[in-house]
């Protein structure tokens, strides 16, 4: 079991502590049939780990899963867009949250560090803590279709330097961001938007729309 005690619920496997001392972690994506769908609250507190490997089975990381733990690598065999939907349940639940490098896998199946990530336009929000410690994080793409960003989303993401962005001024000043650090433009120094030709343009000015009458937080 690699050193790790599983608790069983209806249909899945929440894992509850890992007791190893190997620094390279699998978190399998089912035990004994059934899904693993949860790691629990300090399962991995007080760690170091140079390899974390984790399953897109997993939809929830509990409270203080990862608190205190540094996490080197994390590898993720989903894709982008299920890493956004994962609940983090506070910022120590993340595996990253002390900073470190996030891996997926390119279509040839080999791992890959992502450095620049494009949002897909499929999803309408970025979960709380989804990308907080991402610390070889440059660039992000965020589309239209993005109307919640939750808290700390962008935390720690200390290398960050531009945000493109293919919706409106209009559309921006929506967005309902959970804390400061959901803004990626708190580490950014640049943002682009789309010109009248379809390319990316630094904003060097902003107009704010006419009827606009409140600038939201952050």
């Amino acid at each position: 079991d690699g050193g790790l005690t599983q608790r069983a619920q209806l249909n899945s496997y929440t894992i509850v502590k890992y007791f190893g001392e190997d620094k390279d972690v699998i978190v399998p994506s089912k035990y004994k049939g059934l899904e693993v769908s949860k790691i629990g609250s300090f399962a991995f507190a007080d760690l170091e780990i140079n390899n974390l490997y984790f399953s897109k089975t997993v939809k929830e990381l509990q409270e203080f899963a990862f608190e205190n733990s540094v996490v080197k690598n994390v590898y993720y065999d989903g894709s982008l867009e299920e890493w956004c939907s994962i609940i983090f349940s506070n910022k120590h639940s993340n595996p990253l949250n002390l900073g470190g490098s996030f891996h997926l896998l390119n279509e040839n199946s080999a791992w890959y560090e992502i450095t620049e990530i494009v949002v897909p336009s499929t999803i309408s929000t970025i979960n709380a803590y989804a990308f907080q410690g991402f610390n070889k994080l440059t660039s992000v793409e965020i589309p239209s279709s993005i109307i919640h960003i939750g808290a700390s989303a962008f935390e720690q993401c200390l290398k960050l330097e531009k945000v493109y962005y293919d919706g409106t001024v209009e559309s921006w000043l929506n967005f309902d961001l959970g804390d400061s650090y959901s803004n990626p433009m708190l580490y950014a120094k640049q943002i682009y938007m789309m010109n009248e030709n379809s390319e990316w343009d630094v904003v060097k000015e902003i107009v704010i729309p006419d009827g606009t009458l409140e600038i939201p937080q952050y």
